[in-house]
């Protein structure tokens, strides 16, 4: 069992999560209308190719729940894969997030190589 300690700040994970992956998505936010619980939070995204989600994230990992913004299919939350990770999770279903990432990461090798 947990102690209060223990509890994970699920809204200062889903700001940090927010933060990570807003630049090769179009939008991401957390859901305002699905309730967070001490055990989750959901994320509405917008994939860079149009596909809405709506995501739990918990100490299981990622999982998409909804195909829709602020909704919760059992059919679909029930049949989705568990992720470790955000990038995981986009990376398997947004091929344009890959590419923004990887355009991103080369951004930033060359940045590094132009300094040195």
């Amino acid at each position: 069992m947990w102690d209060s300690e223990e509890l994970m700040d699920w809204q200062q994970e889903a700001a940090a999560i927010v933060h990570d992956v807003k630049a090769h998505l179009k939008t991401v936010e957390v859901s305002q209308r699905l309730e967070s619980k001490s055990s989750r939070i959901y994320l509405n995204a917008t994939t860079l190719e149009d596909k809405n989600l709506c995501i739990c994230v918990s100490a299981m990992g990622f999982r998409i729940v909804g195909e829709e913004f602020d909704t919760v299919n059992p059919e679909i939350e029930d049949n989705s894969r568990i992720y470790e990770t955000p990038y995981a999770l986009f990376t398997d279903i947004s091929p344009l997030y890959v590419k923004s990432f990887g355009q991103a990461l080369q951004k930033a090798m060359e940045s590094i190589a132009g300094n040195s």
